[in-house]
C-alpha cells in the first residue's frame, strides 16, 4: 500500500481562497438585531462572527487570501542535546525568530523575550544577537491562523507573530503528512477528526543481511548517518546503528549461516511522516544490499512517554491486556508464544508490578509484548510483539497503531471503555484510527483490518490462546490485597504512599498514617478493618498490642476534624500511639484499595 507524500503546498496557505461557506444553511433568522443561521453539520444556531461553528467546531467561513508570501532565512542548525535530531533556527521576514523544534511548534515551554515568543534554542546566547527583537515590527496572529492552530492542538500565545504562526502550521502539517487542502477539507466536514501524534519513536528491526559493513557504507553514501556496533543500547543523535543480535544468530538455519549475518537495525529518535520517509529509505537499502527475516526475528517500537504518569502506565497496561485477543491476529504465529514478548494476560505478575501502588519504581522483565521496563530511566514504552519485517508499510502502520494507543490512553482511554470481546473495528475506533482522519491514518485502518481478517480467516477454527480477562484481573486484585497486608504490618511500609502535612493536626488521620510505629504491627489489616466496621459512634474498641497486657483501649474518630484519639497512656504523652496509627493506616489503605480494585485510574 503506497504511502502519500508528506508535502505541504505552501502557496495554498497564502494565495488561495478556500471556500468553506457551504456549512451554513440558506435559511436565516433574526434574533434581536443579530443575524443568525444554522450550521448544516450540527444544526446549531450560528450568531458569532467566527471561522468555526461554536457548537460542533466545523469551519463555516471562507479562509482569507494573503497578500504576500512570507519567507524565512536559515540562521543555524543545531543538534538536540536529547538526541531528538537537528533543529533549524530561522529569521523570518518580520524579524521574529523561529525554531522547528516541537516545543516551539506546539508552544510548549516557550517564553516571551523582548516582546516575542522564543524557545530555549533561540534564547541561547549564541543566537540572540542574530535577531532584532521588537514587538512592534510584526503583525499579530489572524483569526484564521488562530483557528488553524487550535485545530492542530497548538497553544495560542498573544505574542506570537503572524509569520511565526504561518510557519508553525506549515511545519506541523508537513510532519503529520497532510497537505493544506486535505486538512482544511477535514476540519470543514468533521466535528471530530484524527491527526498523527508527534511523539518521538524509534524502531528496532531484527533480521539477516549478507554484509553488515556494506550496508553501513551504503547508508552513509545515501546521507544517512550510521555506525557499526555490537549489541548496544547506546543512543546517538540522528544515527542508525547496524548491530548484531544473538537471538537471531542462534536461530539461523545452516543455509542462512552460510549466506547471512544476524543484524539488529536500530533507528535514532524519529518524528511523524519525516521519520516514516527515513524508514522507507533505510529499508529500501536493506533490501537492495541483500537481506531477509526469519521466524526468530522481531520488530520493536519505542515510543516516548515524556508526559506519562504512573496512572497512565496503569491504564495503558490494562487497555493493552483487554485488546490482546485483537492484537493476536495482527501479528504472525511466530510471535504468539514467543518467550521474548509474552502476552500480558499470561503474565499478571508484570501488570501487578506496574499497578502496584507501593513501589515507586517499576521492576519488571522487558520480555513482554508491552514493555515498560525502561520507563524509570528513559521515559519510554516498548512494543515488542510484532514479527520481523522489511516491509515499510507494515512498519509504519504498526508504529501508527502504537502512537495512537499512547495518545488515547494519555487522553483518558480505559480498559472499561471496551466491550468484553472487542472487534478490530471497535479497537481502531477507540484508538482514533478512523475514517474521519488524515489519509495516512485512513490507510492504516484499511491495512490493519485487512491484515486482521486474513489471519483470522486462516485460523477460523481456533480461538486466541489467551487467559480470560476477568480471571487475569482477579489475579492482580489478589496480588494487591497481599501487598496491602504486607505494607500494613511493616513498620516502614507507608512512607511512599502518604506524607505528613504540617498544616494539619498531629493526630489527623493523614499524619498518623504517615508515621512509623515503634515496632512491626502484630495485628493484621483485615483484623483492624473488622474492628472499624464493628465500631459505634466513632468509638473503636482496640485490643492491647503489648504482650504483657490483656486489656483494651478506646480509639475515637472525629469525623468533622478527621482526627483520632486513644485512651492509652502513650497517646496522652506523644499524641500518637500504635493503636491510632493502625486505625489510620487501615483507613487510608481501605480508601486506596477501593480505587485500585475497580482499576479506575
Amino acid at each position: 500500500m503506497p504511502m502519500s507524500a508528506s508535502i505541504v503546498d505552501i502557496d495554498v496557505l497564502n494565495d488561495e481562497v478556500i471556500d468553506v461557506v457551504d456549512n451554513i444553511s440558506n435559511s436565516e433568522t433574526q434574533t434581536g438585531n443579530v443575524a443568525s443561521c444554522a450550521c448544516s453539520v450540527c444544526g446549531g444556531v450560528i450568531t458569532e462572527n467566527s471561522y468555526e461553528c461554536p457548537n460542533c467546531g466545523v469551519i463555516i467561513k471562507k479562509a482569507p487570501k494573503r497578500k504576500q508570501k512570507p519567507d524565512r532565512e536559515l540562521i543555524r542548525t543545531v543538534e538536540s542535546g536529547n538526541c531528538n535530531g537537528e533543529y533549524r533556527i530561522y529569521r523570518l521576514t518580520d524579524q521574529t525568530p523561529f525554531c522547528d523544534c516541537l516545543s516551539f511548534l506546539f508552544q510548549r515551554g516557550t517564553v516571551e523575550e523582548n516582546g516575542v515568543i522564543t524557545c530555549k534554542h533561540i534564547r541561547s546566547t549564541e543566537f540572540t544577537s542574530e535577531f532584532t527583537f521588537s514587538s512592534t515590527s510584526f503583525k499579530k496572529v489572524t483569526d484564521w491562523q488562530k483557528t488553524l492552530l487550535k485545530k492542530l492542538g497548538v497553544t495560542i500565545n498573544d505574542k506570537l507573530s503572524s509569520e511565526q504562526a504561518y510557519w508553525i502550521v506549515s511545519d506541523l502539517l508537513k510532519k503529520m503528512g497532510v497537505n493544506y487542502h486535505e486538512f482544511v477539507s477535514l476540519i470543514k466536514s468533521n466535528p471530530s477528526y484524527e491527526l498523527l501524534p508527534l511523539y518521538s519513536f524509534g524502531v528496532e528491526l531484527e533480521g539477516l543481511i549478507r554484509n553488515r559493513e556494506g550496508f553501513n557504507r551504503k547508508l552513509q553514501e545515501n546521507n544517512i548517518r550510521s555506525i557499526l556496533t555490537g549489541y548496544s543500547h547506546d543512543m546517538r543523535n540522528k544515527t542508525w546503528k547496524v548491530g548484531d543480535d544473538g537471538s537471531v544468530r542462534r536461530n539461523m538455519s545452516v543455509e542462512e549461516q552460510r549466506e547471512y549475518k544476524s543484524m539488529e537495525l536500530t533507528s535514532p529518535k524519529l518524528f511523524g511522516c519525516e521519520g516514516f520517509d527515513e524508514i522507507k529509505k533505510v529499508l529500501s537499502i536493506w533490501r537492495e544490499i541483500g537481506g531477509i527475516v526469519n521466524s526468530s526475528c522481531g520488530f520493536h517500537v519505542h515510543v516516548d512517554a515524556w508526559n506519562y504518569s504512573r496512572d497512565d502506565l496503569r491504564r495503558l497496561s490494562l487497555v493493552w491486556a483487554k485488546i490482546e485477543p485483537v492484537i493476536y491476529y495482527l501479528v504472525s504465529k511466530s510471535r504468539r508464544n514467543n518467550t521474548y514478548c509474552c502476552w500480558l494476560r499470561k503474565s499478571p505478575e508484570t501488570v501487578s508490578s506496574i499497578i502496584d501502588p507501593f513501589n515507586s519504581q517499576i521492576n519488571v522483565t522487558r520480555y513482554r509484548a508491552l514493555n515498560v521496563n525502561a520507563f524509570n530511566q528513559y521515559k519510554t514504552v516498548e512494543f515488542r510483539i510484532h514479527q520481523g519485517t522489511m516491509n515499510s508499510d507494515k512498519v509504519i502502520y504498526w508504529v501508527i497503531f502504537c502512537l495512537k494507543l499512547m495518545q488515547k490512553v494519555k487522553e483518558g482511554l480505559k480498559h472499561s471503555h471496551f466491550s468484553d470481546n472487542p472487534t478490530i473495528e471497535e479497537v481502531l475506533d477507540k484508538l482514533g484510527i478512523v475514517e474521519n482522519s488524515i489519509s495516512i491514518i485512513r490507510k492504516c485502518r484499511e491495512f490493519l483490518i485487512t491484515r486482521y481478517n486474513a489471519f483470522k480467516r486462516a485460523e477460523s477454527d481456533r480461538e486466541p490462546d489467551m487467559p480470560d480477562y476477568y480471571g487475569f484481573l482477579g489475579e492482580i486484585k489478589a496480588f494487591i490485597r497481599t501487598k496491602v497486608n504486607e505494607v500494613f504490618t511493616n513498620r516502614f511500609g507507608m512512607e511512599s504512599l502518604v506524607y505528613r502535612n504540617s498544616g494539619l493536626p498531629d493526630n489527623h488521620m493523614r499524619n498518623l498514617a504517615s508515621l512509623a510505629p515503634s515496632r512491626r504491627l502484630s495485628i493484621s489489616y483485615d483484623e483492624v478493618c473488622h474492628l472499624i466496621r464493628e465500631s459505634r459512634d466513632g468509638m473503636i474498641r482496640f485490643p492491647s498490642l503489648s504482650s504483657d497486657s490483656s486489656g483494651a483501649y478506646q480509639v475515637r474518630y472525629d469525623s468533622e476534624s478527621e482526627t483520632l484519639t486513644c485512651s492509652c497512656r502513650t497517646f496522652r504523652i506523644y499524641n500518637h500511639c500504635v493503636h491510632s496509627i493502625a486505625v489510620a493506616r487501615a483507613t487510608y489503605l481501605t480508601h486506596m484499595l477501593r480505587n485500585f480494585e475497580i482499576f479506575d485510574f
